[in-house]
């Protein structure tokens, strides 16, 4: 997992440090997806089920607030949709614009303070994450290895 200090990441330092949740809204911005994978809205227990199901999961955390031209950042380009989608895992998107701030709060646990981020869970193993500074190449061949 890469991990890059950014003005977003430093942005959520900051706020986490003063107890507040991040709730000033920017312009939405159009993100181009790849037709190739489905998207279906995130739920913790969601990703649960799918793992008790034998499923991998992806899930792309975002929000219009993070300081970005794009709130998804460049973390689903057309490679990383069809590799997701190749490999057969179940994506889901979770806009934590708007979203209870105990999402955030566990993604901070899991070692991730900066958004957008996209968050790989296996069936086991430990989950993997990237940010939008992550080389699409290492996000792809992860994506491969774990559909194995």
């Amino acid at each position: 997992m890469q991990r890059t200090a950014s003005i977003a990441t430093v942005t959520l330092v900051l706020l986490a440090l003063l107890g507040c949740e991040p709730t000033t809204a920017v312009p939405a911005y159009r993100t181009v997806d790849a037709p190739s994978v489905d998207s279906i809205p995130y739920s913790s227990e969601s990703v649960a089920e799918n793992a008790a199901n034998g499923q991998r999961t992806a899930v792309l955390y975002f929000a219009r607030w993070a300081i970005s031209a794009d709130p998804k950042g460049t973390l689903l380009t057309p490679a990383i949709s069809r590799s997701l989608a190749d490999s057969r895992f179940v994506f889901m998107t979770a806009d934590l614009t708007d979203f209870p701030g105990d999402t955030f709060r566990e993604l901070k646990k899991q070692g991730f303070v900066a958004l957008p981020v996209l968050v790989l869970y296996p069936v086991t193993g430990p989950l993997v994450g990237f940010v939008s500074e992550t080389p699409e190449s290492q996000i792809v061949a992860a994506i491969e290895r774990m559909g194995r």
